[in-house]
């Protein structure tokens, strides 16, 4: 049905305006009238537009900082992870070193360190077990490898902090 031929209303007065259309003068009371109103109609739908596209791009961003920022906490954390896993291989290689170079039990009269075994003398291995004197002989030779290990680590590397 065209909007143009006469229909019937409520009050069965003719109308041409199709139900959509405003009633007149509320356009004019927005300053929407004359030749130029449907130009600044363009003009507020272009607006409306940008507006809306800013909004969605300010989210998209929010979003962007967002998942940087998580990224970058993992990566933070991988790095991390990476350091202490190398500064534990790096350490245990120089623990590998030290055991390796200095060997088994020695009890040499001519050493001042005293019975020593995988580097460690009778005074540190008594410090190390607070016994409040030397560690005997037969106690140094008694030293396994994996405690001459924690001694290394403890006290030359965690104690002072390296």
């Amino acid at each position: 049905m065209a909007w143009s031929s006469c229909r019937k209303t409520s009050s069965n007065n003719c109308s041409n305006k199709p139900p959509h259309a405003a009633p007149s003068g509320h356009f004019a009371d927005v300053g929407l009238e004359g030749d130029d109103a449907a130009h600044d109609i363009r003009e507020l739908r272009d607006l409306l537009d940008a507006f809306n596209t800013a909004k969605r791009t300010a989210w998209l961003t929010v979003i962007k900082i967002i998942t940087t920022g998580f990224v970058l906490a993992l990566i933070a954390g991988a790095l991390l992870k990476i350091k202490i896993i190398w500064r534990s291989v790096m350490v245990e290689s120089l623990i590998d070193d030290i055991i390796r170079r200095e060997g088994g039990f020695v009890n040499h009269p001519a050493d001042r360190g005293g019975p020593t075994k995988y580097g460690i003398t009778a005074k540190t291995l008594g410090n190390w077990r607070q016994l409040g004197w030397l560690a005997t002989s037969d106690e140094v030779a008694t030293l396994t490898e994996s405690e001459a290990r924690e001694i290394y680590r403890h006290r030359y590397i965690l104690a002072p902090g390296f």
